[in-house]
């Protein structure tokens, strides 16, 4: 800038503009120019949440990436319930399992979870003439770790586990058809580092949120050759987390709810033997919603969207108890490909006494 000594006033300045950051929360452009008086300002021409508040919006998906890991655990539950060897001598339904794995989320940006699930299970199995009925009370629990990965932000860490319980239940027909549902409720504590920046240091939050949740099912299942069967079916998971509000320095961010729907339609094949029972299931699943928003400082947020389509498969086998061998054992592993990406897996050990 030109300066005019008399008046020590500003008589030129470059107007070419700039970029600028404040805190975690706000980016934008300016430039300098002369007011009337001839003092230099700083002029700001637009202004708006920083790229890497888009972080914290993949955060919340990834807990969603979470808790949606928990869905085929509570199937597996129901499933379990059912078998005769989990039922004892009472009439009680005793099943248990734990797993783990890692999946690679596309969000816009994605976000790679590692994940372990457990599930209790205890119910009971009615039969009738025309009919059978199953119901179930389980608790669950996860925990893992997470990362977010965007081309215009740093990369993120952090942790999320839930813990929560709920009922499940089905109703099948003599002729193989069935109705089934889950419902579930819990706590999440999710916890990150470093998604957020400044000039000084890192950010994130340790917050508990609400997450609940519910499954509706409806197939059927078909005898085939040598007691083989072939099951078709339709699945529903609604699950949904609340959202939650944290500072990072002098910045306030406000995250909204986060809700999944997701519809899954497919085919499992099971072949019986003596000892052990093997089966395949190959499906198709679309997320339906999955959109994460938040504001900071009460400005709009690059949002997060898992909606899309994936390819499943899980491959599985069992070994039965005998008279010679009291030990069961079920085995699992579940592949993804397209939106969802990644490999889990459970298993299933009991002793009959």
């Amino acid at each position: 800038s030109n300066v005019t000594p008399a008046s020590n006033r500003a008589t030129q300045v470059d107007t070419s503009g700039s970029a600028f950051t404040v805190g975690t929360a706000t980016e934008g452009t300016g430039k300098l120019v002369l007011d009337a008086s001839g003092n230099v300002v700083y002029q700001v021409e637009s202004a708006g949440a920083s790229r890497q508040t888009h972080n914290t919006v993949m955060a919340a998906e990834a807990a969603v990436v979470a808790l949606n890991a928990g869905n085929d655990f509570i199937l597996s539950a129901r499933e379990g319930l059912a078998r005769k060897e989990n039922i004892g001598k009472d009439g009680i339904a005793v099943f248990a399992q734990i797993g783990g794995g890692a999946t690679r989320q596309e969000t816009g940006s994605h976000v790679n979870v590692n994940m372990w699930n457990g599930i209790v299970a205890v119910g009971r199995k009615n039969v009738q003439k025309e009919s059978t009925t199953e119901y179930g009370v389980f608790v669950e629990h996860g925990w893992g770790n997470f990362s977010t990965h965007s081309d215009n932000a740093h990369r993120g860490d952090g942790s999320v586990d839930y813990t929560g319980g709920g009922l499940l239940g089905k109703w099948t027909k003599a002729d193989g058809l069935y109705v089934e549902g889950s419902l579930r409720i819990g706590s999440m504590h999710e916890k990150a580092n470093n998604l957020l920046r400044d000039t000084v240091r890192g950010y994130g939050y340790d917050e508990r949120t609400t997450y609940k949740g519910f499954h509706l099912g409806v197939g059927k299942e078909f005898a085939i050759k040598d007691g083989n069967t072939v099951e078709v079916y339709g699945k529903y998971f609604y699950n949904r987390k609340d959202g939650m509000n944290f500072n990072a320095g002098l910045d306030e961010y406000n995250l909204d709810a986060v809700t999944s729907q997701i519809l899954r339609v497919g085919a499992r094949y099971t072949m019986k033997r003596e000892r052990w029972n093997y089966y395949g299931d190959l499906s198709y699943e679309h997320e339906l919603d999955g959109k994460a928003a938040g504001r900071a400082n009460g400005m709009a947020i690059r949002g997060a969207d898992t909606s899309g389509g994936s390819v499943r498969l899980e491959l599985g086998a069992k070994l039965l108890a005998n008279e010679k061998s009291p030990w069961t054992l079920d085995l699992n592993l579940t592949g993804y490909a397209g939106k969802k990406q990644g490999l889990q897996g459970g298993v299933s050990v009991k002793f009959m006494f």
